[in-house]
């Protein structure tokens, strides 16, 4: 149950993040007008000459000065881009929080929705042997806050998070400088819901739009006497990227301009060093459940935007991410409980 003092002001900040404008390109600070230092010398020529003042001393203060005012004005300039782009990344970071809330709350309803709907006893749910809390899901709760919104159905179904399908399908990435990483958020979100009774396996599909409050909802059961199987399909495509695709990418992502220069004088020094390269990656992952009728039904289980120089499957050190032990740990506890035999 959601307390009411939990319950989000509007849904306005969801679309004001997606649809945030960055402005944070730098602005051009101009060098000093030659007819400021040209005037300010004729004026200084005119005033100190009459007043008694060597005519050359009197035209170079008079640059000097002009100068000086100039370079003042240009810091002041300076100072408030800054300023303009630090208020700029906090509203973003603010509306991303706030979408971020709002995203949970929403998960949270439309899974105790539609378990409601399922008319399952949780007596009768089948208690799996880990809680299956994928990345997806940790970005939104923490663990201790999803057991006190769910109880015992954590360990008793198995949620599934990705980006859903729509034709207004929205996405932006997020760069937390406090720690420096990354954030990639999804509208509207695919909530996939699996619970295992004693005679059937039911699987919740729900598209959940945060931005208008609307969403669809998919309710099937399956025999498990139907399932001849439950097995994985993963995906990891690269795209190498140019510098002027990375700085595009960028900009599409969400990052502010001054994060693509950031980046682009990263590649530079790497390209330089070490040779490395910046990409964009996509990593799916799917269940796919094969019945005796010849059909096969695909579940969502994830789907990550990955950007920026990282090793690919077969470059990293370790050979499987916790995520992808998961993940398997998952497939194989389902098929042992589809197929006890």
């Amino acid at each position: 149950m959601i307390d009411k003092e939990e319950q989000p002001v509007g849904r306005d900040a969801v679309e004001k993040f997606f649809t945030f404008y960055f402005d944070g390109k730098d602005q051009e600070i101009d060098s000093p007008a030659w007819w400021w230092i040209a005037g300010g010398a004729v004026i200084s020529f005119i005033f100190l000459s009459g007043a008694g003042f060597n005519p050359i001393i009197s035209a170079a203060v008079g640059g000097v000065g002009v100068y000086w005012i100039d370079n003042w004005f240009k810091k002041q300039k300076l100072e408030k881009s800054e300023a303009e782009l630090r208020e700029n990344q906090q509203e973003l970071a603010r509306l991303a929080r706030e979408t971020q809330k709002i995203q949970s709350q929403d998960i949270i309803k439309a899974f105790l929705r539609v378990f409601e709907r399922t008319l399952l006893d949780r007596d009768e749910l089948r208690l799996l042997e880990q809680k299956y809390v994928l990345d997806a899901e940790k970005d939104l709760f923490g663990e201790e806050s999803l057991e006190d919104k769910l109880g015992d159905l954590v360990n008793k179904s198995i949620r599934l998070i990705s980006r859903g399908e729509s034709s207004d399908s929205k996405f932006r990435k997020v760069y937390w400088r406090d720690r420096s990483e990354t954030e990639t958020f999804f509208n509207p979100l695919r909530l996939v819901c699996l619970f295992l009774a004693e005679k059937q396996l039911v699987i919740c599909d729900v598209t959940i739009d945060s931005e208008t409050g609307s969403l669809k909802e998919e309710i099937n059961r399956y025999s498990l006497s139907q399932i001849v199987s439950i097995s994985l399909q993963a995906e990891r495509r690269r795209l190498n990227l140019t510098k002027d695709q990375i700085a595009q990418t960028a900009r599409d992502l969400g990052y502010d301009e001054k994060r693509v220069n950031e980046l682009e004088a990263t590649l530079d020094a790497d390209d330089k060093v070490k040779g490395k390269k910046w990409s964009r990656e996509e990593s799916t992952s799917l269940l796919k459940i094969s019945r005796t009728d010849g059909g096969t039904l695909q579940v969502p289980i994830r789907s990550e935007l990955l950007f920026g120089d990282h090793d690919m499957a077969l470059d990293q050190v370790e050979t499987l991410t916790q995520e992808e032990i998961t993940i398997d740990r998952m497939v194989n506890e389902l098929n042992r409980l589809v197929n006890p035999t």
